[in-house]
């Protein structure tokens, strides 16, 4: 009896090890582990100014990490962008010694910006849709230039750079295609100006941009 119920024992131990292992197989099919994600991506679209400039092209290339917590859904950004902007306008100077006394003057200002900031997909970055939204500070690199003439008569050239500081937060849609996803974003971007050419300015926008950010599994 003693050898009996010793067997029943050691079979129902090595049921319920056998069960448990088998339980835990299946968990790990069905959620396997998230991995580090590395974020690659190229976008091009347009940017509107809302102050005086007129709306530009923008490019962007930008890299990010998602580590393996939250599922994967926070990723840091980083992103290089550039963009070119102008404006024209038809003054009068009673100092002119012209028939109408009118210039005419054309402002161009090139912006080499940084973005760095959180990136959260709202949805699982690995599923077909991809909604996802960021936010964090914009270093702004820029060259303005300022160019006159009356009649024909140049009145020269003014240049100034400056390094101005401000942020930016944006919204997208992402769809997977491939090892990535085809994205559309919209963004917002603000930061003072303050140059001698220009004066006491602000540089904001909103952008439209299109593109394909490649989600690769480390």
């Amino acid at each position: 009896m003693r050898v009996n119920r010793l067997l029943v024992s050691l079979l129902f131990l090595v049921a319920s090890v056998a069960a448990t292992s088998t339980a835990r197989a299946d968990e790990a099919t069905r959620a396997p582990a998230v991995r580090h994600m590395l974020l690659l991506s190229a976008k091009l679209g347009g940017l509107f100014p809302v102050n005086k400039l007129g709306p530009g092209p923008a490019f962007q290339l930008g890299v990010g990490y998602a580590p393996p917590v939250l599922k994967g859904r926070l990723a840091l950004v980083l992103d290089v962008g550039y963009s070119q902007h102008s404006d024209s306008a038809t003054l009068t100077d009673p100092r002119l010694a012209t028939a109408t006394a009118e210039y005419t003057t054309s402002l161009t200002q090139r912006d080499l910006g940084l973005f760095l900031g959180p990136q959260v997909f709202i949805l699982d970055p690995k599923g077909r849709f991809v909604p996802y939204a960021a936010a964090g500070a914009d270093v702004h690199f820029l060259e303005t230039t300022v160019t006159a003439d009356s009649g024909g008569i140049p009145f020269g050239e003014n240049k100034e750079t400056s390094t101005v500081v401000g942020f930016a937060m944006r919204a997208g849609f992402g769809y997977r295609l491939g090892p990535g996803l085809l994205v559309g974003e919209v963004g917002y971007s603000w930061a003072p100006v303050s140059q001698d050419v220009t004066g006491s300015s602000y540089r904001g926008g909103v952008g439209l941009l299109v593109g394909y950010t490649a989600t690769l599994s480390l």
